[in-house]
């Protein structure tokens, strides 16, 4: 029976690639010893205002990211599917019988 394994995880948006990447690093030496909320909060308004010609490195890779997943969700879907239809009806896997112990259909 194929196994399909675990769901493709979801990427993260432009804003959390720039954030995770480049922009935590950026703010955290501008303003050391700042929390992480305040972290987020200060990228939130480095990256609104950006113009968009600075966005668009991180727009394109999360684009690219996103179409990867899709494409990777769709085989996961494709081969969940074909494991759900699978059934086994080959007598070799056919359950023992508590009273003669041969794996075969007995009807005791």
């Amino acid at each position: 029976m194929p196994h399909c394994g675990p769901r493709p995880k979801k990427p993260v948006n432009a804003f959390l690639m720039w954030i995770n990447s480049a922009g935590r690093k950026y703010i955290r030496a501008m303003h050391p010893g700042i929390s992480a909320q305040e972290v987020f909060v200060k990228g939130s308004e480095m990256w609104g205002a950006m113009v968009n010609e600075e966005k668009v490195v991180w727009q394109e890779a999360a684009r690219t990211a996103m179409a990867d997943y899709k494409k990777k969700l769709e085989k996961w879907n494709t081969l969940k599917e074909q494991s759900e239809k699978t059934t086994q009806t080959d007598e070799t896997v056919a359950p023992i019988c508590m009273k003669c112990f041969s794996q075969i259909y007995c009807f005791h």
